[in-house]
Order: C-alpha cells, then structure tokens, then sequence
C-alpha cells in the first residue's frame, strides 16, 4: 500500500508547563527584535517530555548534556501539531524527537538529500554492502510510533536549488549539515545542462522559504569556522563561516528572528574538522532562527491541474528502446511502466509548481523524489516533442485509456 500524506495543518490549542532551563543558558533581544544572547528561556513540557520518550535508543541519550536538544527546539519554537521539514536527518537524533513534539496532528518531513550524480539504482549496487543516509531514515519512519515522518530522498541540486514538499510547513529545521550544500558531498549533475557541480544555494533557501507559510521558521545549527574563513571551510573543515551562513539565508529573503550562544564554545580554536574524535559534540556552533516575512515568496502551486487529462489515460514518453509508459491517478499516485522494470509512488505539487513524483518500489529507489519544471496540459492523442531529458530530443504522447506494449 502506498503510503499516503496528510494534508490537514490544524493544530491544538495548548496550554504549556514550563520547566527551567540548564544553567547558564540563555537569550537576549536585540535592537532589530530577534533574540541574541542573555534573557532566560523556558523549556515547553512537551518538549522536555520529548527528549525525556523512553523511545529513543541509548546511544542518543549520552549527547544530550552537550548537545541540549530541550533548549535547541525551545528556541526553534517547534511546537505540537505543526508540520515540520528537517534537513539532512543524520541518524535521527532530532528526528525522534521532532516527530514526538509534532505529535499525531503534526508531521515532519525528513529530507534526506540524494548525494549523487548517477540514479537511485546506479547508487545502490555501488553501495551494497553500506547502509546509506536514506536508510537510516526509512528504518526510523518504518516504526510504527514514528509514523508522522515522510521520508523524501532529495536532490536540491535540481533546476538552480530545490526542496521539494507536497505542503507549505511551520518550520524547516537543519542541525549540522548545513555546510553541505557548499561541497562535493552534494554535488550533482543537472538533468538539463548535464552541467555536474554544487546546488545553487541561495536557490535551495529560497525554495526553503517559499515553501514554508508566512510567520514559519527557519532554524540552523552548524559547526563555527574562523571568521572570514569563507566557504572553502565547509569542504575541509566540515564548518560555516558564520558571517557568511547569515548573509546567505538573508539574501534568499528570511529575517532574522533570533540567535543563541547555546552551543557556544570557546575553547574551540575552528582549526580542525567537525568530524575530529576530539571535538566530538565539542565544536563552537552557531544557533540562528531566521522567519519567512510577510510579502516572501508565495506557494506557486498550480490553481488549475495542468495533468487532469492524464488521469486513468496513458502518457508515453522516450519511444524506442527506453520507452516508458506513466499512468496518473487523480487520488495522487502512479504506476511507470518501462522495458527494464516497473515502478510505483505517489506524486504532488511542489511550491515552485514543479510536478515531483515520489517512487516507492521498486525498493532500491524508494522514497527517491524526482521533479520536473515541465508538465504541461495535452489533449488525448496529441503528440509532442520535449528536449529536456538527459537522454536528448524525446517523443511523447498522450492515449486514451491503460495502453499496454
């Protein structure tokens, strides 16, 4: 059975006990309104009850006096029954505890990018004998108590920097990896120019902040470079320089809404990598929260369905030996019919208005996310020629009805 998405966003009306905070701990309001560093904070009890689940796996709970997940999530403002994208989930260490904040009205959308510039498949047998990112988090969203989370497997490389979701969220969260989207562990080739480099990261953020509701927030963890380090940091160090990370969000077009000296560390001197043994959960961090403003980027879905003609008819597309066929289903899934296999999923609408399809057999692509800029509205029996696929010039056509080879 195809794993459907929960379309609805209301939340509770809830009213929270507070616990106190960790020594030392805490925030100021700066001129401009965003927090920055010395007024206490409290700790919401559902977040405190979160960190607290007899769930999470023993081997997570040792890096909570240095990683302070209860104060992080109180001062992302991540609350139950919001609708929650988390970047690059790692081994689920905040997974488990968003999705328990998120709650059964909630839902967090883990988006695992897909590091890669060869298919779903390609990458799988090069990788058989390793447990990938990707796995890590099905395994996770396969428990039943962790049934809120949606798996997407991502390249936000695609079309200039993408983050493709199928609803507008409360808030997007991203603890550690941010760097990643300035080096080679993301690097990409792009389905049009067949160009291979890094995603284009300022259209990554602005895709991050379209598809978030206005008032939403945006909250960044990541490893402190040298000032004036630049990006070249990210590569070797595993770091963002601090500076440059704000100006970069910023330019995509969110307000900074606050910044905490949480994970602040001094005796960090930024010289070695994150990834050093010797600072592990140990590294200088810098705790931003930036808010999508009134007036930003709007949700761009389609208002009219340019693939209503699709429906329960037959879309034909690379005739000749890589002939697929793609039947469309107005209750949002699919079957992708080829001459080497069989594929199903569910598809939606991104913010962008991209058409992203969501494969979920056959199993080594499962829960990869492929959009595309281009699905326009045909006629039964038209015919017509697209140049956008790495395969080159292509065919397709539009049948009435299932038709089979």
């Amino acid at each position: 059975m195809l794993k459907s998405v929960a379309r609805a966003t209301a939340r509770p009306v809830l009213v929270s006990v507070f616990l106190s905070l960790s020594p030392g701990v805490a925030l100021m309001a700066s001129a401009n309104g965003a927090d920055t560093a010395s007024r206490p904070v409290s700790i919401p009890s559902y977040v405190a009850m979160a960190v607290a689940d007899s769930g999470r796996p023993p081997s997570d709970t040792p890096h909570d006096a240095s990683r302070k997940p209860a104060e992080i999530v109180a001062f992302s403002g991540i609350k139950p029954g919001m609708h929650i994208a988390e970047f690059s989930p790692g081994d689920g260490y905040y997974t488990r505890i968003l999705s328990k904040i998120a709650g059964p009205k909630g839902r967090v959308f883990t988006v695992v990018p897909f590091a890669s510039s060869i298919d779903a498949r390609a990458l799988r047998e090069a990788n058989k004998d390793k447990v990938l990112p990707i796995d890590q988090a099905l395994a996770l969203s396969d428990i039943k108590t962790y049934e809120n989370i949606t798996v997407l497997w991502e390249n936000v490389g695609q079309m200039g920097g993408q983050f493709p979701l199928p609803e507008q969220v409360d808030a997007v969260f991203a603890y550690g990896n941010y760097h990643d989207l300035h080096t080679r562990a993301l690097e990409y080739t792009d389905m049009n120019t067949k160009a291979t480099g890094n995603p284009n990261v300022t259209g990554t953020d602005r895709a991050i902040l379209q598809t978030m509701k206005v008032g939403g927030t945006f909250t960044v963890i990541d490893h402190v470079a040298a000032k004036d380090a630049g990006w070249s940091a990210a590569e070797t160090l595993h770091r963002s320089d601090a500076d440059k990370l704000k100006a970069e969000i910023l330019t995509a077009g969110f307000v900074l809404d606050g910044e905490s000296n949480i994970l602040s560390n001094i005796s960090d001197d930024h010289s070695k990598s994150a990834d050093d043994a010797s600072l592990r959960d140990k590294t200088d961090q810098i705790v931003l929260r930036f808010k999508k403003p009134a007036g930003a980027l709007a949700d761009a879905r389609p208002k009219d369905d340019p693939v209503k003609n699709y429906y329960e008819n037959t879309y034909v597309y690379n005739t000749g030996p890589a002939e697929r066929h793609h039947f469309y289903h107005a209750n949002g899934t699919y079957e992708e019919f080829g001459k080497d296999d069989m594929q199903q999923g569910w598809w939606f609408w991104d913010a962008a208005g991209h058409w992203c399809m969501v494969h979920q057999t056959p199993v080594p692509q499962r829960q990869y996310d492929f959009c595309a800029p281009d699905i326009a509205n045909h006629q039964v029996g038209e015919k017509w020629t697209v140049y956008r696929t790495w395969r080159g010039t292509t065919e397709q056509t539009l049948l009435k009805g299932h038709v089979y080879f």
